[in-house]
């Protein structure tokens, strides 16, 4: 069983080698022009091998630094604090136990996440640059089981060592993750016990440095048996094999995909992502070769080659016309003394032409990058406010879809499958009466209590939480609304003299609580429902108790002047 099992994730592996060796030759120009650390797709290099000795212009390399660590700081700005829990639609947020659970859930998954330990900042600065660099990267999320150590540890994934495949829906079911191994590391991540024949062997005898090849497959369970229980059963199976000996290392599975894997760009029926890097790479590879000219040509400025008159047979015909080289030139007469014996041969045009060109070429790279939309429109001309606003309406667009993916592939799938480790672990909190609940009273730890409303929505498959982003890309998709919100107050202000009930359109708590959403303001800045009901019962209490004392003063008033009225009408009858 085994055997088979083995022999269909090898021949699968073999198709999927197949389908991306057509996309070596691009990583591997991106590799030597971009991403220069990273070449090892069609050669192979040695450990701190000088990687960059062809590079002339570090366009290229800079530009895609610089645009992955701004679009990291745009999406990711303050760690894992760059988002909240919030209660789904249905559910009202402003409930004081149902506030206060998200709250406590935010606060604790984003302490696990902004762990050191747990390495995700590690983890994201080396996804990012591959994503503008190749277009494809992912970040793996697994669940861990050691003492004083995170819950959860992730790490980066590579389009080096990882081989894809879509489902149905566009998205990624498969991922098959093939490295090289030593055998001392085989042995402390999977066990002795667990190795094949040969490594053990290899071990035992002191062999532990050598190299084995380990391929970690992970895909769609199609044929599981939903009737038994097991990580053998969940629909994702995880499999490790020691691939030359067909070991087979773990066998496990998963209840979600364990990598979220996202692709910069992606064109139809394409499984690979395309990238900022892509898309420059004509002009990188333009701009490598006019620098490179450049430099020869001021060298020959610096140092021109030389010619020596000489009325004998030297110079053999060739002229060399590198930078200080010495050429003997054979006049076909007598040289006079007045002729310079010594004198530079020219070679070299003029180089403003090519220097323009270069700094052309070199704008356009970072202009592919999206630097100029990434750092600013126009950070030089003073703007109106409304200027301002249509420059973020443009930049916002433009950069959308970009921000857009990167949240539905890699940060929403990475945040869902930490909080469902962490609900799994009990710290995302437990229902009262249960299993769970009992083994924290059993150790002294006093339980978060799930609401009993999001309890029900659980049991019922539905949304238990809402992710909100909290980040500068958030801000700019959600401008248009920003913006919305403050027009139409704007414009009912100004025309309530005109029709004065224009304001009762208006759902002004509603309007409130959206503007906070949508501009990142803290949860704990708007009170919750029962505190506002508590504040207006107050405040109309004190009115009606003011109105009643203003009608009593005012009906005192009227007593006193009807007194003093009958009183004078009395006194003149008397008269």
């Amino acid at each position: 069983m085994s055997s088979d099992k083995i022999k269909r994730i090898k021949l699968r592996f073999k198709d999927m080698q197949s389908n991306k060796s057509v996309w070596n030759d691009h990583y591997q120009t991106i590799g030597e022009f971009v991403m220069t650390r990273k070449q090892q797709f069609t050669t192979t290099i040695t450990p701190g091998e000088f990687l960059n000795r062809e590079l002339f212009d570090s366009t290229g390399p800079s530009a895609n630094m610089s645009s992955s660590s701004i679009l990291l700081g745009m999406l990711w700005p303050n760690g894992a604090e760059s988002f909240r829990f919030v209660a789904p639609k249905g559910v009202d947020n402003t409930l004081a136990e149902v506030k206060e659970y998200f709250e406590k859930i935010t606060e604790t998954q984003t302490d696990i996440m902004d762990n050191p330990k747990a390495r995700l900042g590690v983890a994201l600065g080396e996804y990012m640059p591959d994503q503008t660099g190749f277009g494809t990267s992912g970040v793996a999320i697994f669940e861990q089981d050691i003492l004083g150590e995170p819950p959860i540890r992730y790490e980066a994934w590579d389009v080096k060592t990882m081989y894809l495949d879509e489902g149905p829906d566009g998205s990624i079911d498969t991922i098959y993750n093939y490295k090289s191994m030593t055998i001392r590391s085989l042995v402390k991540e999977y066990g002795i016990e667990n190795i094949s024949a040969t490594s053990r062997d290899a071990f035992t005898k002191g062999d532990a440095e050598r190299k084995v090849d380990v391929l970690h497959a992970i895909e769609t369970r199609i044929d599981r048996e939903r009737t038994k229980f097991g990580n053998k059963a969940m629909p994702i199976a995880s499999i490790h094999i020691e691939f030359n000996d067909e070991k087979i290392l773990r066998e496990s599975g998963f209840e979600e995909m364990p990598v979220a894997v996202a692709r910069f760009f992606k064109a139809m029926k394409e499984v690979y992502g395309r990238s900022f890097a892509m898309n420059a790479l004509p002009d990188i590879i333009e701009a490598n070769v006019i620098k490179e000219a450049i430099t020869i040509a001021i060298e020959k400025q610096m140092d021109p080659p030389l010619a020596v008159l000489d009325d004998g047979r030297l110079g053999g015909g060739v002229i060399d016309t590198s930078a200080g080289a010495l050429n003997v030139f054979n006049p076909s007469g007598r040289i006079s003394s007045a002729d310079k014996m010594i004198f530079p041969v020219f070679t070299v045009g003029e180089l403003k032409s090519a220097q323009q060109l270069l700094i052309d070429i070199q704008n356009s790279i970072m202009n592919a990058f999206f630097l100029d939309r990434l750092l600013d429109l126009n950070n030089e001309t003073r703007m109106t406010l409304g200027e301002a606003q249509i420059r973020n309406k443009i930049r916002g667009d433009s950069l959308g879809p970009i921000f857009s993916r990167q949240t539905t592939e890699l940060f929403t799938p990475l945040i869902n499958r930490t909080f469902n480790i962490l609900l799994k672990q009990g710290l995302m909190g437990v229902v009262a009466g249960s299993p769970e609940e009992l083994v924290l009273l059993e150790q002294g730890i006093e339980p978060m209590y799930i609401p009993d409303i999001i309890v029900q929505r659980m049991v019922e498959g539905k949304e238990a939480y809402t992710i909100q982003y909290i980040s500068p890309a958030a801000r700019v998709l959600k401008s248009e609304e920003v913006t919305g919100i403050l027009s139409t107050f704007d414009f009912a202000l100004q025309n309530v003299s005109i029709k004065a009930d224009m304001i009762d359109n208006i759902d002004a708590d509603e309007a409130i609580k959206m503007y906070a959403e949508l501009v990142g303001a803290p949860t704990k800045l708007l009170k919750i429902k029962e505190q506002v009901e508590a504040i207006r019962d107050s405040r109309n209490q004190i009115a009606e108790e003011r109105e009643q004392l203003d009608n009593a003063r005012e009906q005192s008033e009227i007593v006193r002047n009807i007194g003093q009225g009958q009183a004078s009408i009395q006194g003149q009858n008397s008269k």
